[in-house]
């Protein structure tokens, strides 16, 4: 067994303040949904309205967002 002496921080040491470095916005966290269901459907894996009801995402969405993840794959 390894000698290093392991340290972890207590439970109260999490707080809202370190938490928050880990958020993102509504819409990031959208595009990031966005994202998974382009590159799901464009690999055949679902279509595209299994995708949008796989990732909670509407149609609009998926139009607005799509667009900017097309480009940086194809890239």
């Amino acid at each position: 067994m390894s000698d290093v002496k392991r340290t972890y921080p207590k439970a109260d040491e999490l707080t809202t303040a370190m938490h928050s470095e880990f958020t993102i916005s509504k819409e990031t966290e959208i595009s990031h949904k966005v994202h998974a269901a382009y590159s799901t459907v464009k690999d055949g894996v679902f279509s595209l309205t299994r995708a949008l009801l796989a990732y909670g995402v509407t149609k609009e969405q998926y139009d607005k967002y799509s667009p900017k993840w097309e480009k940086l794959m194809s890239e």
